[in-house]
């Protein structure tokens, strides 16, 4: 039987030279680019080669070369300061004493020890050349003593102001230390916002300051903050309006409530002027010879708010003195701020009471303070990777530890948010861990940690010391409680 033979395949090369029809030669010719895709081409490659050169050129500057301060300005459709008078102010702080209204116009400010609803601001303080000793000997809460560290307390979020500014000096006698307060304006506002809407509409909120936008507020579909976004399951009317509060009568179409959110992220950025005023006290700390160590403590929010300060802080710090150096002097000055940034940075620690933020921007030393057992319920999402195990299943999310931080998970009785709480447990555990072991500082409770030598009190400890100090009558739930003298089951969950 006959077996047909199969061609070897032959080159294209040998197609043509052989005379094959080829696809190649059968093809029209490539038609010549016009004149404007040369043009366009050409633009296209010199407008590549600008970007790329752009990106070079900002790559390779400093960090603070690239600093670009934030805006600390509020919109006009805030209510202004009101400059009351302070009434009673003690004589060496009259001058600079006012009446606040617990809204974001205090913002960094420092609240007068004693003096609930007065506070002096942050400029008239930091002009004085004395602002250490005013600070530490004038405006503390608590057992503040020769020699002890600068301590500055940022409240949180949740505690509506002034149940806040009445807990304050109670909590610093329970941490038997002390520390001054820098106001933090996102607690509770008692004045309505009034805005004016780009269409004309004008809208009036009843506020709670920030606590009210960034929480309450989501419940009518818009979140406050960076993703910020409208729900799309919001009740609408026939005309796909949207009721702005529930019940009040104002009704918003989706270009009002786009409007609405845009201004109300405006206003809730996050605590800019808070987290500027942190990083002029730093940065003023870092060039006084004289000051004495600077803890700072963050609660909650306020824990957030002080690690945004430290994200562009050296960054800030070099470009506000290389700004008028003379290019001879450049290099001399920049390589002496940076030393001198280094070495004063080591005088200040950071405490963040009951939230676990992420990564410092430099390396300041930090203590993560935080209800154990996962019991925290704001904690446990933003956990640490060294935390217990039962925030195992967040730990992905989060960067490793630095060598230069410490975690100290406390003992607690209650459940819910009031395992968040420092003004009801929190300070009470936190006061025993000084005690315990015979130290007035963070900085001392740092070391102790990092080298395993830490006294943790128990459970039973931190329960008689919340009931000395009246920690129950701060709870915020009232189905959370203290057990009773002598009963062994400690915690009473909801």
């Amino acid at each position: 039987m006959a077996v047909a033979r199969v061609a070897a395949p032959v080159s294209l090369e040998e197609a043509v030279a052989e005379g094959a029809p080829s696809a190649v030669a059968a093809s029209p010719p490539p038609m010549a680019p016009s004149r404007l895709e040369r043009w366009g081409a050409r633009l296209l490659r010199t407008s590549n080669r600008v970007f790329e050169q752009m990106l070079e050129t900002l790559e390779a500057r400093e960090p603070w070369e690239r600093y670009r301060p934030r805006s600390t300005a509020l919109p006009p459709t805030f209510p202004t300061r009101d400059d009351r008078p302070a009434v009673d102010a003690p004589s060496a702080l009259a001058p600079m004493a006012y009446s606040t209204r617990y809204d974001i116009h205090y913002d960094g400010d420092f609240l007068v020890n004693g003096r609930p609803g007065m506070a002096v601001r942050f400029d008239d303080v930091m002009a004085r050349p004395d602002w250490p000793t005013l600070l530490r000997d004038q405006l503390s809460h608590g057992d503040v003593r020769p020699g002890d560290p600068l301590r500055v307390f940022i409240p949180g979020l949740n505690t509506p102001n002034p149940i806040t500014v009445a807990s304050i000096p109670v909590v610093a006698q329970a941490t038997t230390v002390g520390f001054v307060t820098m106001a933090n304006g996102s607690t509770v506002g008692l004045d309505p916002i009034v805005m004016t809407l780009p269409g004309g509409r004008r809208v009036t909120l009843p506020t709670r300051g920030r606590e009210w936008l960034q929480g309450g507020f989501q419940r009518i579909g818009i979140s406050v903050g960076p993703r910020s976004e409208l729900r799309d399951d919001m009740p609408r009317d026939a005309e796909g309006r949207v009721e702005v509060p529930p019940g009040s009568g104002q009704w918003l179409a989706p270009t009002e409530l786009r409007d609405l959110r845009s201004a109300l992220n405006e206003l809730s950025d996050p605590n800019k002027v808070l987290i500027d005023n942190v990083q002029r006290l730093v940065m003023a700390h870092i060039d006084r010879d004289d000051a004495p160590p600077l803890e700072l403590w963050g609660y909650s929010e306020g824990s957030l708010v002080l690690g945004k300060a430290f994200e562009d802080l050296e960054a800030r710090y070099l470009a506000e003195r290389m700004r008028d150096c003379p290019p001879q002097e450049r290099t001399q000055r920049l390589a002496s701020l940076r030393a001198r940034f280094a070495s004063r940075l080591d005088r200040v620690t950071v405490l963040g009471i009951g939230s676990a933020y992420g990564q410092l921007g430099t390396p300041v030393r930090r203590v993560d303070f935080y209800a154990a057992d996962a019991a925290d319920q704001v904690s446990r999402f933003t956990g640490s990777p060294r935390m217990t195990p039962s925030y195992r299943f967040v730990n992905d999310l989060v960067r490793p530890p630095r060598v230069r931080d410490a975690f100290i998970p406390y003992q607690q009785p209650f459940s819910g948010f009031d395992a968040h709480n420092f003004y009801a447990a929190g300070g009470s555990a936190l006061g025993l861990y000084f005690e315990q072991n015979g130290a007035r500082s963070v900085r001392a409770l740092h070391e102790r940690e990092r080298t395993g030598d830490l006294v943790h009190p128990t459970l039973e400890q931190v329960i008689a010391r919340i009931r000395r100090n009246g920690g129950e009558q701060r709870i915020w739930d009232a189905n959370n409680r203290l057990p009773p003298l002598g009963d062994d089951n400690a915690r009473h969950a909801r």
